[in-house]
């Protein structure tokens, strides 16, 4: 045995690999190791579609959309008001604080009454 097996240095993905095998990906490897991603997002997805949709009814949706909308509103029209009231940058430093504050209440909010539950699936 070699000092490198022995220390286990070589990269996890050369162990026990003869050296003529450790060479760069062809094309056709690199396709499929990215078909193979893509469809395994897809049915990440699909899953998280399917868990929202057999979760959540019509009216919390309704809310749900309501809340960002009213949020974005929020943010955008209300929260810079002291930007056009106080002069100079004092409007900035009185907005930006508060603006910070109010997204990190809204994204805890949003958390607590619209994130999906991690429930057992059950399958057909």
């Amino acid at each position: 045995m070699t000092g490198d097996e022995l220390t286990g240095s070589k990269p996890p993905r050369t162990r026990g690999l003869p050296l003529d095998d450790a060479r760069p990906r062809s094309l056709p490897e690199r396709q499929r190791s990215l078909g193979m991603y893509l469809l395994r997002r897809a049915k990440q997805r699909r899953e998280r579609f399917i868990r929202r949709t057999s979760t959540f009814s019509l009216r919390k949706e309704l809310a749900r959309s309501a809340y960002l909308t009213g949020c974005v509103l929020f943010d955008g029209l209300a929260l810079p008001e002291p930007i056009f009231l106080l002069p100079s940058f004092w409007g900035w430093i009185v907005s930006l604080p508060v603006l910070v504050v109010a997204i990190w209440a809204e994204v805890h909010v949003y958390q607590a009454l619209f994130s999906l539950r991690d429930s057992p699936q059950t399958r057909p």
